[in-house]
């Protein structure tokens, strides 16, 4: 069994993460200590003061899990993002669920390719046929038109060969189509409770 904290137990000092965090971005907000402890949301009724801000950022007091959200809400952030655990950021998330789009798109780009391709390999077969059927009827009549009989025969084979596998790839990109949809889907459902 694991006997450390959660903190040890993903290797982040997620305290100081937090800390750096808060600094950062009050910083880049221009906002003094005074200005965020007045403008942030009191936390179990209580609002903030300059001085706890201060002993945040510099680790010298520990910050509550209400006090963390409520932190996280004001800069819409993420508490992975204030913790250090950027890999979970809005951004990452954001970007997969593009990621998962394009490739939905793509995929169903590629299952329309496959279509035509379909029709035309059932257009190129029954061109066949009409041919494998023209040298039946000449070979019936005495004629002996042998060899190109079977090489009718063999591109109607392998049409069929072609067709059954462009099928089969069909098939398989609108399972892949539909996975990347539903992936796509779920990420921003998601995101959505974040």
């Amino acid at each position: 069994m694991d006997n450390r904290s959660p903190s040890e137990a993903v290797d982040i000092d997620w305290e100081a993460s937090f800390a750096r965090s808060l600094r950062a971005l009050r910083q880049e907000a221009e906002l003094s200590l005074n200005e965020l402890a007045r403008r942030l949301p009191p936390v179990d009724g209580r609002g903030w003061h300059p001085q706890q801000v201060n002993r945040i950022e510099n680790g010298e007091r520990k910050v509550g899990l209400n006090e963390a959200v409520v932190v996280a809400r004001f800069f819409n952030r993420t508490l992975h993002q204030l913790m250090g655990m950027a890999d979970e950021s809005a951004s990452s998330r954001d970007d997969y669920v593009r990621t998962l789009e394009r490739v939905s798109r793509g995929t169903a780009r590629y299952a329309t390719d496959l279509k035509r391709g379909i029709q035309s390999l059932d257009a190129d077969r029954e061109a066949a046929s009409v041919v494998s059927s023209w040298l039946a009827r000449q070979i019936a009549s005495g004629r002996d038109e042998g060899p190109m009989a079977e090489a009718a025969a063999t591109t109607a084979t392998m049409l069929d060969t072609m067709r059954a596998a462009f099928v089969q790839s069909l098939h398989a990109t609108n399972e892949a189509t539909a996975a990347a949809s539903r992936s796509s889907m779920f990420v921003a459902d998601w995101m959505s409770f974040k």
